[in-house]
Parts: C-alpha cells; structure tokens; sequence
C-alpha cells in the first residue's frame, strides 16, 4: 500500500476493521460512501476517490451495488481481497499483488505543451572570433 494516499490508507483500514475473521462476514462487508465520509471526516467526494482508488488497486472488491431509495436503503457490500470469501468459500484473491501502476503522465507533461503545441527545438550558435593583424 505505499503509493496510496493517506485517506485511501485508511479507508483500507477502516473497512478492514468491520471483518471479524474467517468464516463471518467477508463479501458482506457493509460500508456506504457516507459512512466512510464520516468515518474519516472527510467530504464524500474524497471518500468516492477513496473507495475508487482501493478499488482500481484491488484491494476491495464490490459484491452487491447499495441503493438510496425510498423503498429499499442498502449500503454497498465489499469484500476484502486479503482474505478468503466468506459468502462462496472462494480462496483470497489478492489482487493488490498485481496491481501495476500505470503511466498516467499526459502528454501535455511530457513536454510542458498541450498537445496541438509544436514544440520548436532551440538552437545554439558557437561564433569564433579570430583577430589577427594585416
């Protein structure tokens, strides 16, 4: 988890500590958007960012979709690729292992250009001045 950034760094740990061991509750993990935005005490943007980012590095995984309706109000269910899978039986996954970063540098920072920018080299001229007499 190095490269994850502090809030994604908890919000790891924060839903790691609802799991209460083999055999319980791993891929019913509840955890809302809004739970970990209080949790953390951050914005729910951030904690979206969060929850994405463990996500996209494998380090959770949805099972079931919340809702936020009138009828039915769920939370989304999640499970923790550490471990084993307590709803299937499934052995862990653990895809945070191979989980590569990828080149996320645009072009635009490449060069310091946006892209349609036509980058013309510099050029350096050497002169020698020879004096000499007549």
């Amino acid at each position: 988890m190095g490269h994850l950034r502090l809030i994604s760094k908890i919000g790891s740990i924060e839903s790691a500590t609802r799991y209460a061991g083999p055999g319980s509750n791993n891929g019913r993990l509840s955890y809302s958007l809004r739970e970990m935005a209080r949790a953390l005490n951050v914005s729910k943007m951030t904690a979206q960012r969060a929850l994405q980012t463990l996500r996209e590095r494998g380090f959770i995984v949805e099972t079931k979709r919340g809702a936020f309706s009138l009828k039915e109000r769920h939370a989304t269910e999640w499970r923790l690729t550490e471990f084993c899978d307590d709803v299937t039986g499934a052995l862990s996954t653990k895809d945070f292992a191979r989980w590569k970063k990828q080149n996320t540098v645009s072009r635009e920072n490449l060069n310091g250009f946006r892209d349609d920018t036509v980058r013309v080299p510099r050029r350096c001229y050497t002169f020698t001045l020879i004096v000499g007499c007549i």
